[in-house]
């Protein structure tokens, strides 16, 4: 199981480091092209469309992946009626989000940007529709490919129109230009090869996914909002200026979390399978995917505390550095977001634990909302990562009082973190010693030490690697035979 996992999250990996990759790099390039004030309008921009387009998809994708994982020959008629409800959502969606801007009092090129922008939304909820099918296949490369060749696209045409002289309106018009045909080859692909679309909707199979996707689509949005509320309260509360410079912090945030949103996606296929059957088959991989997330959160964690500042003066440059204390906040909060991974998704996998979940995300939502309101006027860019250092501490261990709940029983935490605890702190120490070299050497250094520090402290040797060991054996062992004799 953890081997197939490992697939599917590599593919899923894959896309993301690409589109992250591309992403990093081209925000380096416009926090050096762009005034403060422009990148923070740019930020506040497509934080609305990416709300927006998770509102239009209203957790339809989460639906698709269950269910179709569960019974394939239902796929066409969900995928059809699927798009068709995602389609009329994000055309209702669309003039939301300009109200939304205009209740918060947004500068007037935030609301120009939005307006003229907003059509992207429609394609990307109907793509974000389409790669649920891709992944109940478990066909992640192929959504890989597609999504990493949008990206490679998109930085080239973004760097091209920088070059001519656009402005932010130029940068958005070309996420237009990348969306549209990334979501049409989706679409066409899914037809053609898996599942065909059919062109006659029905009534009972919509309001049946409809009501199967709220509560998909309530956690959705609270993913979206625990992770943006700090962004978009910034922009009502703060000038656009102050706005860039979370928003660059936040960047890093958004690539580590990359990572992790790559392993949830391809846990919860396989969670939804087990969910059929015994319970102490989704314990097992429960407990195994803990031990997973936990290595990928503490390495992150503890190179972010040691190289906060170099890693903002190589994406954004000397202005930013006062976004350190800011970041250094929210690669904490990341710790506990990767945490909690594995555990929603176990919880959302099972339906009757869909509702419990949903209040727990509802009080830390407004948690998170209340913190924000009352630390971002009184520190801005520092009090929002705070409210969020807290929000997801809250969020860690509501998660684990249900799965306590729900399983009978607690996870050996302590066996689970030890490991990477120790690692992470022997990376701090040797890169607090080097901290005098480049910056990418440092992070090479820190990943090779904290991996090398990993396999000395016997992780590997864990059950849970015993698929991913049995592979490379077996690898190794063909590798040997090939050789001439």
């Amino acid at each position: 199981m953890l081997l197939r996992l490992s697939k599917n999250a590599i593919s899923l990996v894959t896309v993301g480091l690409v589109d992250k990759l591309a992403g990093v790099l081209f925000f380096a390039i416009i926090a050096r092209k762009l005034t403060q004030e422009e990148l923070g309008a740019y930020s506040l921009t497509l934080t609305l469309l990416l709300l927006g387009g998770l509102l239009a998809n209203f957790g339809l994708e989460y639906v698709i992946i269950r269910e179709v994982a569960k019974n394939r020959d239902r796929a066409s008629a969900l995928f059809s009626n699927s798009l068709l409800v995602t389609l009329i959502f994000s055309v209702v969606v669309w003039p939301l989000t300009v109200g939304l801007a205009l209740l918060l009092d947004y500068p007037a090129e935030v609301l120009f940007l939005l307006g003229i922008s907003g059509a992207t939304l429609i394609f990307m909820s109907l793509g974000q529709t389409a790669g649920g099918v891709l992944k109940a296949y478990e066909r992640m490369e192929i959504y890989a490919l597609v999504g990493s060749v949008k990206s490679v696209l998109g930085l080239a045409m973004g760097v091209l129109i920088l070059w001519m002289g656009a402005g932010v309106l130029g940068l958005l018009l070309v996420l237009m230009a990348t969306e549209v045909p990334r979501t049409v080859l989706l679409v066409l692909l899914i037809h053609r090869r898996f599942t065909p679309l059919t062109w006659k909707p029905d009534r009972s199979i919509i309001w049946r996914i409809v009501k199967q996707a709220l509560p998909f689509a309530l956690l959705s949005i609270h993913g979206i909002l625990i992770r943006r509320a700090d962004l978009l309260l910034m922009g009502w509360l703060r000038p656009l200026e102050e706005v860039a410079v979370y928003s660059v912090a936040a960047k890093v945030s958004d690539f580590l979390d990359l990572f992790s949103g790559s392993l949830v996606g391809a846990l919860y296929p396989a969670f939804s399978a087990k969910s059929i059957g015994l319970r102490l088959d989704s314990w097992r991989l429960y407990t195994d995917s803990l031990g997973v997330f936990a290595v990928l959160g503490f390495g992150a964690v503890f190179a972010i505390m040691a190289l906060a500042e170099p890693i903002l003066l190589l994406l954004s440059g000397a202005s930013y550095l006062v976004g350190a204390t800011a970041l250094r906040w929210l690669g904490l909060s990341f710790l506990f977001a990767v945490l909690a991974g594995p555990v929603g998704t176990a919880l959302m996998a099972a339906e009757d634990q869909m509702y419990r979940l949903l209040v727990l995300s509802a009080l830390i939502l407004g948690t998170n909302i209340a913190l924000n309101l009352w630390l971002i006027p009184l520190y801005s860019y520092n009090g929002a990562a705070v409210a969020m250092f807290f929000s997801n501490g809250l969020g860690l261990a509501g998660r684990l009082f249900l799965a306590r709940s729900y399983y009978g029983r607690w996870p050996n935490l302590l066996n689970i973190i030890w490991r990477p605890l120790l690692a992470g702190l022997g990376m701090v120490v040797l890169l607090e010693l080097l901290r005098n070299l480049d910056a990418m050497v440092l992070m090479v250094v820190g990943g090779l030490t904290y991996f090398l520090l990993l396999v000395a402290l016997g992780e590997l040797g864990e059950p849970r690697y015993k698929s991913v060991r049995r592979r490379l054996l077996s690898i190794q062992t063909r590798i040997i035979n090939s050789r001439p004799h």
